[in-house]
């Protein structure tokens, strides 16, 4: 502007005071023309919308912008004390508002007429038209001059396409923050963000040491069992056909994070950008260096020509996290017409005369007679077995096969039938079952009180249909193994208590109609009518025995908050294990400092919080330190009087817990909206995050890699078991147990909680049912919790073997990871049918064999022959009884 390289024709406003003496012409810093700036015809406050243009005619990178009032020889006394950027680029094709870091987009001007002020652009902008927009609170009149700072665009990028970058833990975002262009639910498209902003993050993102305005500064990150990001699919548009020579991806290399560099990337070029019809070109990154420093992957393009190119990168590990790509081109010389669509050729059939079909008569005759009678024989023999079967599960009436195409089987599930033939044969406490015995296997399934399920769940029972695809072949995964059949050597390892054979096991037992100590089999994967194990505030819900769990004791007179005391007091009876009288406190609001929302469940929110100076009100549940972390789980305003009551309901079953290794409940909220409960949260997170962040110590570390021990893997699980262990004495079934559901704080300390089903990061955990209301972790599910929903405290100890396998793998990856969750459903049908198809995890690397012979055990298809808590954590016990702490 100063220097006059910008032509007087490329300067354009909205208005002008007088074109002659103060038009756009005249807007140039530290110019005295005429009248000296650029005045608009109108004076300007908040609700007006005057603008000075700046044409550039090709992409430039502008990174601070100066500002001057109109002088006028000492005459002038207008200047914007404030003003707005906006900017044009192609591909968004709208006037876009600029936004710094700090999330602002009214800049800072002038205090006086004569002074220019300079201010830097962060993020920068990439454009080829900018638009400076006067601002003011207060009406006053404004003029102004201006002047551009920054170079030309060589990359010629002006948009990208990408997966909307995911949540790495409760306290990083690797979002691109500063993305211009348009989003949906799970793409960015038609804009530029941190990718091209030039700006590298530094090497540990999650260090306390990182610099910038957050720890994730920088980066941008796809984990790789997202369904939209799996392989990793970016598409760059150019400002013209170039000729590529190279591209440059600066890659983050945290493997303590499960973070690595990519293994491979595939590149499509276009001119139009509809088509990439020529063979990729294909990189191979065999090489992931072992230090953890970010670093940059360069990979020659051989001079390929386009004006879009398509990448597709590999995953490696979980994640893959990119601060910046960028290319090096120039602009191709000819001229260039965009791809056609390309004509799938018609079939032909070769012409088939009468003596080729007289020659193969007889052969074509023979084979297909020949084929009918195997067939035949095939479905005479199925036929035959599955009868047999039939006439054993007969009586049960549950699974009934229903005839459809020939490319599915469907089996029908008489949800009205079981709910009709489930008749209590006592009632103690308005309950329908009575306190169950836990010596007494056949007793160990509980049901939620029919007042529990119908004020949340529909009442309206169905015959529903779940369809189970046969036709569909499918390789076990390597982590996969089939059930093995056991060794004489192996009968000895465990505890006599549960030492059983591996791999034989009786028929497994089915909901028998006559008995009331199992749940009615109401909640099959697949159905309309299923169980949603999400309690309304974000949490899992456990099952419980026979407790009054009643919302009338839980608020006054159907009142939206506890009584008007400080302390809700709940009474519990007929458990030696539970304290008679539980006390949930009335917390201070005021004291609660919410840091950032971790999740949000169907009628609640999930908050991670600070909480300040309530030592003594919950001591001695709290920290050593007056402020410390939790975990506040509330209500959303609006909810209904059902949620309300189950709110209650949650925080009634939360405040007869009492152990050390089970997250417990502080207190509570109620006395102004939105109610909330307040529980423990330990500073380490949760145990998957925590063991991501780990290695073995087999592993030679780097010098900044952190370490576990075999004996510190020990002492996490043996203290799982523990709390697990507290449970099955109280008859409670926790339905969740898995790594992202324990927390780690110091000394290795870990304590069970029950709200990842919550967080955003854990969603691909679960397995949304149909509609998507209801979410079930089916990867960690016994095969009886997943075809019938029958939840025990065996099907805790099914699920808490698939966790002590994610501790021996430190959570590197999710139980059956080559597998989808349909895949996963229907190995729980093999297990059910017995028909040698059925797989289970495989062994961890460095697993002793006498803890894989445990989780065998646990994953036994009787629920009767699993083992109990009680002697799961004796045995884990003497494992762990030499066990000292390492740091």
């Amino acid at each position: 502007m100063m220097s006059g390289d910008i032509p007087d024709e490329d300067i354009s406003c909205s208005s002008s005071h007088n074109a002659g003496s103060v038009g756009p012409a005249f807007a140039r810093l530290n110019r005295e023309i005429n009248g000296g700036a650029w005045c608009p015809s109108r004076q300007i406050s908040s609700d007006t919308y005057e603008w000075l243009e700046i044409n550039l005619r090709s992409y430039y990178v502008v990174r601070g912008i100066a500002t001057q009032g109109r002088f006028g020889n000492g005459q002038g006394r207008e200047y914007a004390e404030k003003y707005m950027i906006e900017y044009w680029r192609a591909g968004i094709n709208k006037w876009v508002r600029y936004i710094n870091r700090s999330e602002k987009y009214v800049i800072e001007g002038n205090s006086n007429t004569y002074t220019s002020e300079f201010r830097a652009l962060d993020p920068l902008i990439i454009s080829d038209r900018i638009r400076i927009v006067p601002y003011s609170k207060d009406i006053r009149t404004v003029c102004m001059r201006v002047e551009l700072y920054g170079c030309k665009w060589m990359q010629g990028i002006v948009s990208y396409t990408a997966p909307i970058g995911e949540r790495f833990s409760s306290t990083v975002n690797l979002f691109d923050k500063t993305y211009d262009g348009g989003r949906d639910d799970s793409t960015l498209h038609d804009g530029l963000g941190q990718l091209t902003d030039g700006v590298g993050g530094g090497d540990y993102f999650m260090s306390e040491h990182s610099t910038g305005p957050g720890k994730d500064y920088g980066w941008v990150g796809w984990r790789s069992n997202s369904s939209h990001s799996n392989p990793l699919e970016m598409v760059f548009h150019f400002d013209a056909v170039r000729n590529f020579s190279a591209a440059y991806f600066y890659c983050n290399n945290q493997h303590t994070k499960n973070v690595s560099l990519f293994s491979s990337a595939k590149f499509w070029f276009s001119i139009g950008g509809r088509w990439y019809l020529d063979e990729p070109l294909i990189f191979k990154n065999t090489h992931n260096p072992l230090p953890e420093k970010a670093r940059n992957v360069t990979i020659r393009l051989h001079h390929k020509i386009g004006r879009f190119i398509k990448v597709h990168l590999s995953y490696r590990s979980g994640w893959i996290v990119l601060s910046e790509v960028a290319f090096s081109s120039v602009p191709a010389a000819g001229n260039f017409t965009e791809e056609d669509e390309p004509v799938v050729p018609p079939l032909v059939f070769p012409a088939v005369t009468e003596d080729s079909i007289g020659r193969h008569h007889v052969a074509i005759v023979i084979a297909v007679l020949a084929a009918v009678i195997m067939l035949l024989m095939l479905a005479i023999f199925i036929i035959t077995f599955r009868h047999r079967r039939r006439k054993q599960a007969a009586s049960h009436g549950i699974l009934k096969p229903v005839a459809h195409s020939t490319n599915d089987h469907r089996i029908t599930v008489n949800m009205k039938g079981l709910e009709l033939q489930y008749q209590p044969k006592y009632a103690l406490n308005g309950n329908v079952y009575g306190q169950v015995n836990l010596d007494d296997p056949d007793k160990l399934v509980y049901q939620e009180p029919d007042d529990f399920k119908a004020s949340v769940y529909p009442a309206t029972y169905s015959n529903v249909v779940f369809l189970v695809d046969s036709s569909r072949e499918y390789a076990i995964p390597q982590d996969c193994i089939a059930p093995r059949s056991p060794k004489a050597s192996d009968r000895n390892v465990l505890p006599p208590t549960f030492n059983r054979p591996l791999g034989k096991c009786s028929q497994p037992s089915l909901p028998n109609p006559a008995e009331n100590h199992y749940a009615a089999a109401d909640v099959v994967v697949g159905t309309s009518v299923s169980l949603n194990i999400q309690g309304v505030s974000g949490s899992t819900l456990y099952a419980v025995p026979d407790l009054d769990l009643s919302a009338s004791s839980a608020s006054s007179s159907g009142n939206d908050s506890c009584p008007a005391c400080n302390n809700c007091t709940v009474t519990v009876q007929n458990s030696s294990h539970l304290s008679t009288t539980t006390q949930v406190r009335e917390l201070p609001r005021h004291r609660m400092r919410l840091l950032n929302k971790i999740g949000e469940g169907q009628f609640g929110e999930v908050h991670l919080a600070q909480a300040e100076g309530i030592r003594e009100l919950v001591e001695p549940l709290c920290t050593v330190d007056s402020t410390f972390l939790v975990v506040v789980k509330s209500l959303h305003r609006d909810a209904g009087e059902a949620a309300r009551k189950e709110f209650f309901k949650e925080v009634k079953i939360l405040s007869r817990i009492r152990d050390p290794n089970i997250s417990q409940i502080l207190g509570v909220c109620t006395r102004d909206e939105p109610l909330a409960m307040i529980v423990e949260y330990f500073e380490h997170g949760d145990l998957k995050e925590f063991l991501n962040e780990h290695l073995p110590d087999t592993f030679v570390a780097n010098g900044v890699a952190k370490t576990l021990c075999q004996d510190t893997l020990m002492f996490v699980a043996t203290q799982i078991a523990s709390g697990l262990k507290y449970l099955e004495s109280i008859n409670f079934v926790h339905r969740d147990v898995a790594a992202r559901n324990c927390l780690v704080g110091a000394g290795f300390s870990v304590k069970i909680c029950d709200f990842a089903i919550s967080r955003s990061e854990y969603q691909q955990d679960y397995y949304r049912v149909q509609s998507g209301s209801s979410m079930l972790p089916v990867r960690w599910m016994s095969w009886e919790a997943i075809l019938f929903g029958r939840f025990s405290t065996k099907s805790d100890v099914w699920a808490f073997a698939v966790t002590l396998w994610e501790i021996l793998t430190f959570a590197r990856q999710r139980p059956f990871a080559d597998c989808s969750d349909d895949v996963v459903v229907e190995n729980a049908r093999h297990m059910y049918n017995m028909d040698g198809q059925a797989v289970h995890l495989s062994q961890p690397p460095e697993c002793p064999k006498v803890l894989f012979d445990l989780m065998l055990e646990c994953w036994q298809l009787n629920e009767v022959d699993r083992p109990s808590f009680n002697d799961i954590h004796l045995f884990l016990q003497s494992k762990s009884a030499e066990y000292s702490l390492k740091t």
